[in-house]
């Protein structure tokens, strides 16, 4: 078994701004973006809109074990 190597997380409907430690400026996201993020790098989301629901797709994605 592997441990989860990267995350993907996309806006399915809506729109966001996630704040990724390390980077000063926001990520703005809107319905169809997606970002993907190395296992364990913090990140938070610090807006949604407001004008409506924001929907989002969260993938924890593992190696791919080599082929022998």
């Amino acid at each position: 078994m592997t441990k989860c190597k990267m995350s993907g997380y996309m806006v399915v409907r809506g729109a966001a701004q996630l704040r990724i430690d390390g980077q000063d400026a926001l990520v703005n996201m809107e319905a169809g973006d997606y970002i993907l993020l190395p296992a364990h790098c913090r990140h938070r989301v610090e807006w949604t809109s407001p004008e409506e629901e924001t929907v989002w797709l969260a993938l924890h994605l593992d190696a791919v074990p080599a082929k022998q």
